[in-house]
């Protein structure tokens, strides 16, 4: 008797300046249907127009009949660099029309799984054309950011790209069923928007050096909701008072809109008793999917000292239970062991970030918002006490 292949679609969406990406995108989707059909009778095939449509001529123009022939699909890997593409008569480039369906479909049906990969190799544009097109590109890039989505990802130079897009298709392939199922109806909590909240960036512990010189530091430095999407384990180190927790309060804001991936669970560790880490949740947590829950832990450090090796045996245990979720931890960094080429850290698979200080732009935005603020306020302040002291005065 035959056995029965399961077929997964990628689609791959791209214009003509990143061809050997995805060349390397159906490569790596031809060597997991080697890896995995034999073992669980999966078949990963790559497609996209220039290999799988039929060139026809009609009245509708050639994107209508490359959407048309692609058909289903179950997941979407998007790549830009320097081109965006011409508009068509939609008002739209290929691209990014092609990402506009993926967006329709995923949001009534669950499917495709959407990634986007943004080249991050320098280049310079030789006319105004160019540097036009690199403009679109970013504008597109802040759009997919604003979606609250964590579906896109930066690469740097071909082994980066094939590495991530890899370790990214196949964990889809893996999850599929959890990833594809549609969102629960379950009410996400709504967490409130941080007041006067100032843009952070974290760094891997493992890069990071507080004598490093600011650019290079910046150089590593990334958004932590990008670091979400790329991992389900992170624990995020600073000293006392540099802002964890409202950092965590964001993240819980963040993604507790309809909109988001994931829902977000904010639990504080500071009277941890010796608990098993779910009495900690809702009583409906175990209701989302698994892929879908962001579990906020704020205070590892705050947790009583003869409680602390408990709770971290929880946490791991909870976590070994329930792979495909995401769990974000925080701590001071000197009750933390951080991890090493030869040693895991406190948390056995949880990379650690650190929070970095506030950069220029940030500390100028600091004192326009905050210290601008208070100096307002005195003013008005004086000026309403000279302006009753005047009204006393008899004429």
């Amino acid at each position: 008797m035959p056995k029965e292949i399961i077929q997964i679609k990628v689609f791959i969406s791209c214009p003509s300046d990143v061809g050997e990406e995805k060349r390397i995108v159906r490569n790596i989707c031809n060597s997991l249907t080697k890896v995995l059909s034999t073992k669980r009778n999966i078949e990963v095939k790559p497609i996209d127009w220039q290999n799988d449509v039929i060139p026809l001529i009609t009245e509708e123009g050639a994107q209508p009949v490359i959407d048309k022939q692609i058909g289903e699909y179950d997941i979407y890997v998007g790549i830009l660099w320097k081109r965006f593409g011409d508009k068509q008569s939609n008002g739209l480039t290929p691209t990014e029309g092609e990402f506009e369906d993926a967006l329709r479909r995923r949001k009534e049906t669950g499917r495709p799984v959407i990634k986007f990969y943004f080249k991050l190799d320098e280049f310079y544009p030789n006319n105004s054309y160019e540097a036009q097109q690199a403009l679109e590109v970013q504008k597109f890039k802040e759009r997919i950011r604003n979606l609250d989505l964590g579906l896109y990802d930066e690469f740097k130079g071909e082994t980066d790209f094939q590495k991530k897009v890899y370790e990214s298709i196949r964990y889809i392939v893996e999850n599929f069923s959890s990833l594809t199922s549609k969102k629960t109806t379950i009410s996400k909590i709504k967490y409130p928007e941080v007041p006067h909240y100032l843009p952070r960036k974290v760094c891997p512990t493992k890069d990071y050096s507080p004598t490093e010189i600011f650019f290079l530091r910046s150089e590593l430095s990334q958004d932590i909701l990008t670091v979400i999407a790329q991992h389900n384990r992170i624990v995020l180190l600073s000293d006392a008072g540099v802002g964890k927790t409202t950092e965590l309060q964001r993240i819980a804001w963040h993604f507790s809109n309809d909109d988001s991936p994931f829902y977000p669970i904010f639990v504080p560790l500071n009277k941890y008793v010796n608990q098993n880490l779910f009495e900690l949740l809702p009583p409906n947590w175990s209701k989302i999917p698994e892929s879908q829950l962001l579990i906020i832990l704020d205070g590892l450090d705050e947790i009583e000292s003869k409680n602390k090796n408990d709770a971290i045996r929880q946490l791991e245990l909870f976590s070994e239970q329930h792979p495909s979720s995401h769990i974000i931890v925080s701590c001071r960094t000197n009750f933390y062991k951080s991890e090493t080429e030869q040693s895991s850290g406190t948390l056995s698979g949880f990379p650690s970030y650190v929070l970095l200080d506030l950069d220029g732009e940030g500390i100028e935005k600091y004192i326009e918002t905050r210290l601008g603020k208070r100096a307002r306020d005195f003013n008005e302040a004086i000026f309403r006490n000279q302006l009753q002291e005047f009204l006393k005065i008899p004429f």
